[in-house]
């Protein structure tokens, strides 16, 4: 077999925890020796019981070339960590996926500026608007939207995404020919289409259980730079992503809401504990694209502005976005250029955040 034949072998090992297979591939130096090693050694190991090692040698006769061939007749792409393509934001999490299965253009940068958009199944209206509307504007300063491909939140997210012709990453709590909930096929094929891609953990054929979605979100917030909860009760799948986000030091953002409404009583006690509120995603922005040195997509205000006004829009659009590039190009007196940025944020039509300009 070959190197990466190993890993999958190993990834689709059952009856031992997840905890236990990478305690395993530490201790035998990878999946190979694993494989290449014989019950005794494996009950030396002291990580796995009698039970569990003779499970290990029974899984040595999976029939590895049956599997392969059928991944490459359904177009669907596996990937082990160490590999080039391999997302490395997931390589400095706790227990990264060993093998990531996937469709869609993996050749795209998916270690881009990219924020976890998610929240509650049963979100309310405003919820669900506020997912696209935020996923959509985020998507079109160019930022990846990562979510869960499940009903409410996840789904307006990746809408929001694909409909501001912004790229967006699905994480799947199944295998990744089980396409859950199965309403979502259209937008699981679309997320394709566009350009985006789905990963998911599970073997292809794997069922959507309860199990599965803890560790789907360790992924939807190890691949982000933040996660961004909409709308979340006290109990929400989503908190636990912005626990996974605290603990792999990934910022974690939420949008308040009613006090009175159970599905704010999470992003309220997120934001009470510290995570940073949004009211527009200019409060993500101002995080994201500094740090990152990325410039907005663009486009010019659907309103008609004075000329000076026009040209220094023209001037941001250019990629000249701090006040001294501005003033530069516009050659009239500093205070005048200052006067002109002003009226401009007023009308909202652009913002500064640590320095920079952007058009809104």
């Amino acid at each position: 077999m070959e190197e990466i034949e190993y890993i999958i072998w190993l990834s689709l090992l059952k009856g031992v925890s997840l905890e236990r297979v990478y305690a395993l591939s530490e201790y035998f130096q990878g999946a190979k020796n694993l494989f290449r090693s014989n019950i005794n050694d494996y009950i030396a190991s002291g990580i796995v019981s009698e039970r569990q090692a003779d499970q290990i040698m029974g899984h040595k006769s999976f029939p590895m070339d049956k599997y392969i061939s059928r991944l490459e007749s359904e177009e669907c792409g596996v990937i082990s960590n160490g590999e080039s393509l391999y997302p490395a934001m997931l390589t400095q999490i706790h227990m990264p996926p060993l093998v990531l299965y996937y469709k869609g253009d993996l050749a795209r940068n998916v270690d881009k500026a990219a924020v976890a958009v998610v929240g509650s199944r049963k979100a309310t209206v405003n919820g669900l608007k506020n997912a696209y509307r935020l996923s959509g504007e985020l998507a079109s300063y160019g930022a990846c939207i990562v979510s869960g491909l499940a009903r409410g939140v996840d789904s307006k997210a990746h809408m929001g995404a694909l409909d501001a012709s912004g790229m967006t990453i699905a994480v799947m709590g199944s295998g990744i020919n089980q396409i859950y909930p199965s309403e979502n096929r259209k937008l699981y094929e679309r997320i394709i289409e566009k350009g985006g891609i789905i990963f998911s953990e599970f073997p292809t054929d794997y069922p959507a259980m309860p199990e599965n979605f803890p560790r789907r979100n360790r992924i939807i917030s190890g691949l982000s730079y933040g996660v961004c909860i909409i709308e979340a009760s006290e109990k929400s799948g989503s908190l636990i992503t912005a626990g996974y986000a605290a603990e792999q030091g990934r910022e974690v953002y939420a949008l308040p809401g009613d006090i009175s409404s159970k599905n704010s009583a999470g992003t309220n006690r997120l934001i009470k504990d510290g995570a940073k509120l949004v009211m527009e995603s200019a409060d993500i922005i101002e995080d994201i694209f500094p740090m990152l040195d990325l410039r907005p997509h663009t486009k010019k205000p659907a309103i008609s502005l004075p000329p000076e006004e026009n040209k220094i829009i023209e001037i941001i659009e250019e990629g000249f976005t701090t006040a001294d590039e501005i003033i530069r190009k516009m050659e009239i007196p500093a205070s005048d250029v200052g006067y002109l940025l002003t009226k401009l944020e007023i009308k909202q039509i652009i913002m500064k955040s640590r320095g920079f300009y952007y058009i809104k």
